[in-house]
């Protein structure tokens, strides 16, 4: 399971100084996670994270993330920012039941939103996982979330900031007729 993912953390030079503690967290609250690239805009102000770790393009943060996913070799990625730290143990058990689940039935995205509550659409009870809506706004986002790789490349552009970007996020993959789901089971992350 641990290469069927890769954890992208979506970073700048400028916040270099968060990198240590992200991955301390990573390490401590996800003892066996998959492996993870950094991905920056410049080396920062620390050689904390080796080379293999760290992929810097020197480009916007869109153009950067499309550069970054065309390199991974997984099919899917778990994408996340530098600031998002995690404060409690994952649920390695139920991660891996979600991305089976994520497979088996050919999903492009799930979101882990902080502020997901129990919804009426409830695609799967045990899992705690309901289907998105991509009528409504602002349904995908780029909070915490398992993507297909290439659902993912199909939803940025080059040269675009990464507000503006998710802002549209919903919108292009509703275009590109996209399965999206979201977790309401805050024990997982």
């Amino acid at each position: 399971m641990k290469n069927d993912y890769v954890i992208l953390i979506l970073s700048c030079a400028s916040y270099s100084d968060l990198w240590s503690n992200h991955i301390h967290l990573l390490d401590t609250f996800w003892s066996n996670h998959s492996d993870y690239l950094l991905v920056s805009d410049d080396n920062g102000l620390f050689d904390l994270i080796s080379f293999e770790q760290l992929l810097v393009i020197k480009k916007d943060m869109s153009s950067r993330l499309i550069d970054a996913l065309q390199r991974v070799k997984s099919k899917y990625v778990f994408l996340t920012f530098d600031d998002y730290y995690l404060k409690k143990n994952v649920d390695q058990s139920k991660f891996e039941k979600i991305l089976n689940y994520i497979k088996e039935h050919d999903i492009d995205y799930c979101g882990f939103h902080r502020n997901i509550k129990k919804r009426k659409d409830v695609i799967c009870k045990e899992l705690k996982l309901s289907s998105l809506s991509l009528e409504e706004t602002y349904q995908i986002n780029f909070y915490s979330s398992i993507w297909k790789r290439e659902a993912l490349i199909s939803c940025l552009r080059q040269k675009e900031d990464i507000w503006k970007a998710e802002v549209l996020l919903t919108k292009r993959a509703r275009s590109n007729n996209l399965k999206a789901i979201a977790c309401y089971d805050k024990s997982v992350l």
